[in-house]
This record gives C-alpha cells, sequence and structure tokens, in this order.
C-alpha cells in the first residue's frame, strides 16, 4: 500500500536518477493524478525536481549523503566519450598540417646544369616558388631532389 510519509525519500532518489513522477507512479502501481493529489495534500512542493515538504513557509531541504558517491551511469560515460571523440576529431581537423620547409643541404660545389620540365608542372613550381621567397629557387630544387631520392631510394 502507497504512503506518501514513507516513500517519498524513494520517489525523490528515482526522481534524481531521472526518472518522471508517471514512471514512478507506474512502478509503485498507482495512478499518477493518484500520485501527485496525495503529496500535494501532504504539502509537499516540486523545488529543483525534488519533492520538499513546506512547513509554515519554511523550506525543509533534503540533506545529501555525504558517504554515498555520485555513480555516474555507463550511458553517460559513453555519451560523453562519443562527444569528446567528435571534438577531438573537429579540432584535428582544424589544425593546420602545413609543413615548415627545411633546407639541409650538404656543402658541395655547385654545377649548372639543365634539363626538361614538363609545362604545368613549371607553373606550378613557379607558383610554388612565388609564395616561398624566404629560399632560393636552386635550394628548393636542391632539398626537393634529396627529399625524393630519400623516399625512393632503395638502399
Amino acid at each position: 500500500m502507497f504512503n506518501i510519509d514513507t516513500d517519498i525519500n524513494s520517489i525523490n532518489q528515482k526522481l534524481k536518477e531521472g526518472k518522471t513522477l508517471k514512471q514512478i507512479a507506474e512502478e509503485l502501481s498507482i495512478g499518477y493524478s493518484t500520485i501527485k493529489s496525495k503529496l500535494n495534500e501532504a504539502g509537499y512542493k516540486k523545488i529543483n525536481g525534488q519533492y520538499i515538504i513546506q512547513n509554515n513557509n519554511n523550506v525543509l531541504l533534503p540533506t545529501p549523503d555525504a558517504d554515498e558517491p555520485k555513480q555516474i551511469k555507463p550511458d553517460i560515460i559513453n555519451d560523453i566519450l562519443l562527444r569528446l571523440e567528435a571534438v577531438e576529431k573537429i579540432i584535428g581537423n582544424n589544425i593546420n598540417d602545413k609543413k615548415t620547409i627545411i633546407i639541409n643541404l650538404p656543402e658541395a660545389k655547385e654545377h649548372v646544369t639543365s634539363f626538361a620540365i614538363n609545362d604545368i608542372i613549371l607553373q606550378q613550381w613557379k607558383e610554388f616558388c612565388s609564395k616561398n621567397k624566404g629560399f632560393k629557387n636552386k635550394d628548393l630544387i636542391n632539398q626537393a631532389m634529396i627529399d625524393f631520392m630519400d623516399k625512393y631510394n632503395s638502399d
């Protein structure tokens, strides 16, 4: 049998867990309107999601159980982790992936040579060099050749 005075702590605990008063009424096998009217008749008011009794305008607030650690539901943890992964992905996509050019050439004599190059590649190279005016064209070519050989050398 439902007794408001003995069941109020259970009702408030279930409300803390995220259940609605309608769900709690169903669990207690009583009608929603019945539980609502019994709470009102007994002088309970809903304050901050909890039913608190009010006597002569003095509000009695429930004291949190200091011994009872707060339990975080696994669903909430999984939701937080999914959101964190999404944020990390967004941040990762916004990081500037532009690499710094480092010229590291050996000390050696220079030789002048000529070679044929595709017109489109030559145009792209000129645009690249104009964007990187802090470097000499010959140094960029030398470093590009070293990087290519390092990448594809089978030794």
